[in-house]
Parts: C-alpha cells; sequence; structure tokens
C-alpha cells in the first residue's frame, strides 16, 4: 500500500483514502471515549472525597446522613453503566481500527502462538505485527476499563452498605453493622456480575460485527 493514500490513483486508491479516513474517525473517537471516561471517574472520586470530608467535618457520623449516601449510591450506578459504556464502545472502534489497520496492509495478524499475549484480554482483536499502534493486549486484570469498573462497583458497595447503615443505626441498633456488611457484598456481586456480562457481551457483539463485513480471526478476551 502506498505510504499516502492520496497519491494513490483510481477507484482501488480512492477506497484507501476512505479507509484512512475511516480509520481516523474511529481513532478519534476511541479517544474521545477515554477522555470520557477519565474526566468522569475523576469527579466521581472527588464527589466521594467531598461527601466524606463533609461528614467528617459533623463529627463523621454517618449514621445522620443516609439520604447522602442514597443519593451518592444512585450516582455510582449512573457513573458504572456511563463506564461500562464507553468501555465498549471505546473496543468497538479499536477493533474497527484493527481490521481496517489489516486491510490497508498496515498490520498482520500474529500466526506463532508463541508471540501472542497469554492470558485473558477483553480487547476484541487479535495480536498482530505491524505499525499501527494499537493498545498492547494485557489480560483483563491489567486492563484500565476493567479496573475503572471494579473500582465503581466498590464504590456503589459502600455507598449501599453506607446508607443501609445510616438508615438502620437507630431502629435495628444491634444489627446495624451486619444488614450494611450484607448490603455492601450484595450489591457488590451485583455489580461484578453487571461488569462481567458486559464484557462479554461487548465481545459478542463486535465478534457479529466484524463477521458481517467478512473480517476473521477476532479472538476471545
Amino acid at each position: 500500500m502506498n505510504s499516502n493514500p492520496t497519491a494513490s490513483a483510481g477507484p482501488s486508491g480512492e477506497k484507501e483514502l476512505d479507509l484512512f479516513k475511516v480509520l481516523q474517525e474511529n481513532f478519534s473517537h476511541a479517544r474521545h471515549q477515554e477522555n470520557l471516561r477519565e474526566r468522569q471517574n475523576n469527579v466521581y472520586w472527588v464527589m466521594w472525597g467531598a461527601l466524606l470530608s463533609f461528614v467528617y467535618s459533623k463529627q463523621g457520623n454517618v449514621g445522620e446522613y443516609p439520604l447522602l449516601f442514597v443519593f451518592l449510591f444512585v450516582v455510582s450506578i449512573a457513573v458504572l453503566l456511563s463506564t461500562l459504556k464507553w468501555t465498549a464502545e471505546y473496543g468497538n472502534h479499536v477493533a474497527a481500527v484493527a481490521i481496517i489497520a489489516q486491510r490497508l496492509g498496515l498490520n498482520a495478524p500474529v500466526t506463532n502462538p508463541v508471540a501472542t499475549a497469554k492470558g485473558r484480554s477483553p480487547l476484541p482483536f487479535v495480536e498482530f505485527t505491524g505499525v499501527m499502534a494499537l493498545p498492547l493486549r494485557f489480560p483483563i486484570a491489567l486492563t484500565v476499563g476493567a479496573w475503572m469498573c471494579g473500582a465503581h462497583s466498590f464504590g456503589i458497595a459502600a455507598a449501599a452498605g453506607l446508607a443501609v447503615y445510616g438508615f438502620t443505626a437507630r431502629s435495628w441498633q444491634p444489627y446495624t453493622s451486619l444488614l450494611a456488611w450484607l448490603a455492601f457484598f450484595l450489591v457488590l456481586i451485583v455489580a461484578f456480575a453487571a461488569c462481567a456480562s458486559m464484557f462479554r457481551r461487548m465481545n459478542t457483539e463486535i465478534k457479529l460485527r466484524t463477521a458481517e463485513v467478512g473480517v476473521s480471526g477476532l479472538g476471545s478476551r
């Protein structure tokens, strides 16, 4: 392929130019999803710090402010859902970039299994060689999107536990801590299950899309 798509002539050159433009658009959208996720993450934890600072300034009695933690619980759900959505969109755009880079001859799939990354990766493309730099296929435990979703799951669970603690601090005094921890672990399990389901759905949906355009070889995470 000509390194300068605009220098090619004829239908083939026009197709390469169109693919190159689509590649740029997908890369731009992938970076946009990263920026949205990062900014929301920063605001979310600043909000946590502000609310905890407020409670601490009032002698630190969380039992007197259950509605604050109900509000934080609702916000945490919205933040986790947004993070999952933007992580899936990021994977979608990166997978499109991988496909286009392969069609333009910038990358080629790795056929030697020894060279491929070990471990389960959430990124929906196979390992490759070439000059089109894509995110490294680290295992899911070393993936930023997975870590953010996990941290936000803990945020939801902590908000739920503190809210339950606040509502039961007076009427259910002997069982307050037990109920709070129970709420924490139940919500945490549900949140983790939602994250796992979304990553599986992302992988499945992107595989279906790539199959529709006749591109094979996208590995499972």
